[in-house]
């Protein structure tokens, strides 16, 4: 599954919301499901305020309680590696996610916890807070690119190396 699969099927895809719950289990955090991902239909969630359809995925019940949006990492070849002249492990952080995650931030403390799959090699999880990821976007001046597939509508992203995100899980 891809940026490339429709979004209806792509919503369907919890392979690294499935990852972070058996995570939650193993170290016994009470969490919630409040992400819309897989709860409604593609054209409904479209018609919603971005912001709306952009909530965190899940709610933790530490104190105080935060909110934790799941990603996924990009290990292998892409347009952004492509565009360097180098491969590295790296995540794309798309610009109106960023926002959409600030406001949530607001309501509660706002985390990622991003997955990175290297096959037989393992994988990696890190976590990082929204506040985090916006002064390191300050500090670091990344460049934007653009998807380049109409299921991303050409949105804008960051793509941030893996290096660059301190914190574990």
């Amino acid at each position: 599954m891809s940026f490339k699969d429709k979004i209806e099927d792509r919503m369907k895809f919890t392979w690294s919301e499935d990852i972070a719950v058996e995570y939650f289990k193993l170290k016994g955090l009470k969490y919630e499901k409040v992400g819309l991902d897989g709860k409604i239909d593609a054209q409904t969630r479209m018609s919603m305020p971005e912001v709306d359809r952009s909530k965190p995925d899940f709610k933790i019940y530490i104190d105080p309680p935060i909110y934790v949006e799941v990603k996924t990492g990009a290990s292998g070849r892409s347009e952004y590696d492509i565009n360097e002249g180098r491969t590295y492990p790296h995540f794309k952080f798309k610009i109106n996610d960023f926002k959409a995650y600030l406001h949530w931030n607001k309501k509660r403390n706002t985390y990622l916890m991003i997955h990175w799959d290297f096959g037989k090699d393992g994988m990696i999880r890190k976590k990082v807070s929204i506040l985090y990821m916006q002064r390191l976007i300050q500090n670091k001046n990344y460049k934007k690119f653009k998807y380049s597939n109409k299921n991303e509508n050409n949105k804008e992203y960051y793509a941030i190396p893996m290096e660059d995100l301190n914190g574990k899980f």
